[in-house]
């Protein structure tokens, strides 16, 4: 009987053999046996960037997920410029991390993992870098990115939600007024109640750069900088009222920004 001429199974085969044959001699191999080996032992293919097997890639990758220390070892003295491969890499020791360079200060005394990507769709090094540690039970995270010329930027620290909200609370109440001041033209800025806030003048050309300071009586200010000299701009108070007038004819608008720090501004 040929195999070809032999009944065919319905469902799963698990239980039953297949025939191998190696030139001297016709063997059989148990079919779990051989789904086993396909899965775990086979690493004929390539798969998630090297020759493994099945489950190696899939212990991998969830290692990458899940696991601090995975990926490819950093090694003592390793300049961190230098890792431009896309993957996963990591220092294991706080005595490896304070051998390396081009690190963040923060990350020089513990162990870290590094992610590597590219993010460009060709062949250019648009690669960014996320490093990310824990220190003292608290974890910390700095990304930095290359430009196409190989160059990379400054370590930008990711905050935290605590430092977020201790910033909110810094500026609680701050508020920013702008305006735009056309060439010739005025803007004004109005106190309701007594005030304090700071304007600043930024202009292009021949207007004036300028930083006013308002003070909390009805009438006061003072000029604390005036860049391009009092010939183009000029200040006036009304009551609560503090007037800014262009005698610019040529150059372009300027932009005017009223910091408050207390009171109520329009």
């Amino acid at each position: 009987m040929q195999i070809h001429e032999l009944p065919t199974i319905s469902g799963s085969p698990s239980g039953g053999y297949f025939a191998t044959d190696n030139g001297t001699q016709t063997t059989k191999i148990d079919y779990d046996k051989l789904a086993k080996a396909i899965i775990e032992q086979y690493s004929g293919s390539t798969l998630a960037g090297s020759a493994q097997s099945v489950k190696a890639a899939l212990d991998g990758l969830d290692g990458n997920k899940l696991d601090l220390k995975a990926g490819t070892a950093i090694t003592s003295g390793t300049d961190v410029n230098t890792l431009q491969t896309p993957g996963t890499y990591f220092c294991s020791s706080a005595s490896i991390a304070a051998s390396l360079s081009n690190i963040p200060t923060q990350a020089t005394t513990v162990g870290f993992r590094l992610d590597v990507a590219r993010n460009g769709y060709n062949a250019d090094n648009y690669l960014t870098q996320t490093l990310r540690a824990v220190s003292s039970g608290a974890a910390f995270e700095y990304v930095r990115g290359m430009s196409t010329e190989g160059t990379w930027g400054a370590w930008e620290k990711v905050p935290t939600r605590a430092e977020v909200d201790a910033l909110s609370s810094n500026l609680a109440g701050l508020k920013i007024i702008p305006k735009t001041l056309a060439v010739g033209g005025s803007v004004t800025f109005t106190s309701t109640t007594v005030a304090h806030y700071v304007v600043f003048v930024c202009g292009a050309g021949g207007q004036r750069c300028a930083v006013i300071v308002r003070g909390a009586s009805a009438t006061g200010y003072t000029i604390l900088s005036d860049a391009n000299g009092a010939s183009n701009l000029t200040v006036s108070v009304s009551g609560r009222n503090l007037t800014i007038t262009s005698a610019d004819t040529a150059s372009a608008e300027a932009g005017v920004y009223a910091v408050v720090f207390s009171g109520t501004v329009s």
